[in-house]
């Protein structure tokens, strides 16, 4: 089983795009199994990717992007999170509509609007046009991939 273990990870390597399909699809199922913090983790590593995704799936993508962003500003209290994950949908709708300027996030706004059932809207639009002042401050609870130092004691 180690050399189909390693034939499966050199197939990975030499194929960005199939790799980005396996990200995207760890990100749904995380999603369906209410496991935030690794569909988080899956949607970083198909971040990386984003070179290799073609147009005709930006919009899929950013489905995607914006229900975990959603998620993670309601369930996990998360907006800068959230808001990361929405400045790369934005980026990729704007690569896909040819949107620039106040368009661009109008646009965007619009997308969170159309996909986004509430309580997870109201989440979302209130990540996406905070601070990041604002997001230092509410950006919690500890754990699920956020690191916060102890300042008591460990006794």
């Amino acid at each position: 089983t180690g050399g189909k273990r390693a034939r499966q990870s050199s197939l990975l390597q030499a194929s960005p795009y199939l790799c980005l399909r396996a990200h995207r699809l760890a990100l749904h199922l995380c999603m369906g199994l209410h496991r935030l913090d690794d569909a988080w983790d899956a949607a970083m590593r198909a971040l990386e990717l984003l070179g290799h995704l073609p147009c005709q799936e930006v919009s899929e993508f950013c489905v995607s992007l914006a229900l975990l962003g959603g998620a993670l500003a309601f369930q996990q209290s998360q907006p800068a999170r959230a808001k990361q994950l929405f400045a790369a949908g934005q980026e990729q709708l704007a690569r896909l509509f040819g949107a620039g300027g106040q368009l661009q996030g109008r646009c965007w706004e619009l997308w969170l609007r159309t996909f986004l059932p509430e309580p997870l809207l109201s989440a979302a639009l209130a990540a996406w046009s905070s601070s990041p002042a604002q997001e230092a401050e509410s950006e919690g609870p500890p754990g699920l991939g956020s690191l916060q130092e102890d300042d008591g004691d460990s006794s």
